[in-house]
């Protein structure tokens, strides 16, 4: 029987998970139980490049977590993969008040994050 890994770690400066693996009904207990630790009040970033499979329960974990945030707390889901991408937008996670999604603008001089759905101008991305 093979063993899907899931690893959570910290990042720092700001306020932040990194998650790598395969975030499913087996290994959503221990997302929750990472971000209970989080302070509600301040804007937590969760880096998903790493995170190579999600499922309705990972992100239900996800939603659970940003609908218990107070208003400046959102939950920012950083640089998904396209696979993951995908799944997020596809459950409206791209829609939530509570949620943003970012990702790093790619083949460009712009090197911070950019919001999904916000397109760049030929300014910026030259």
């Amino acid at each position: 029987m093979e063993t899907c890994l899931f690893e959570i770690s910290p990042i720092h400066p700001l306020v932040g998970l990194r998650l790598a693996g395969e975030l499913d009904l087996f290994t959503s207990s221990k997302l929750t139980l990472a971000l209970a630790d989080v302070d509600a009040t301040d804007p937590i970033h969760v880096d998903l490049s790493e995170l190579t499979f999600i499922d309705s329960a990972g992100i239900g974990a996800i939603l659970t977590f940003a609908g218990s945030r107070s208003a400046p707390g959102r939950v920012v889901l950083v640089n998904p993969s396209e696979p993951v991408r995908r799944a997020l937008e596809i459950a409206g996670l791209d829609q939530h008040p509570a949620v943003e999604i970012l990702v790093r603008a790619s083949m460009s001089a712009h090197s911070g994050p950019t919001a999904i759905g916000v397109e760049q101008s030929a300014t910026e991305a030259a």
